[in-house]
């Protein structure tokens, strides 16, 4: 079952995500931003910790976000 917007905002209230910036909610979903710490495993793979990061076509990153996201056991996400 997606969790709708008044169970994501009671959620993450509640500790469930922090920092929480009400304006990310969205009908089903919670909008996560990205954080400074990234991954490329096409280029060299080391981790880099910068503000900004140029993706060229093809690349693929693995990166933090900024909020820590506590998952209940009952519940999956998808990223």
């Amino acid at each position: 079952m997606i969790k709708p917007d008044h169970w994501i905002r009671l959620f993450a209230e509640t500790g469930g995500i922090t920092p929480f910036k009400p304006e990310h909610i969205n009908p089903a979903s919670y909008d996560v931003t990205l954080g400074n710490t990234w991954i490329c495993p096409t280029r060299e793979p080391e981790e880099i910790v910068t503000e900004t990061f140029t993706l060229f076509p093809g690349e693929v990153i693995l990166s933090t976000t900024q909020e820590y996201i506590k998952m209940p056991r009952d519940v999956v996400a998808d990223l």
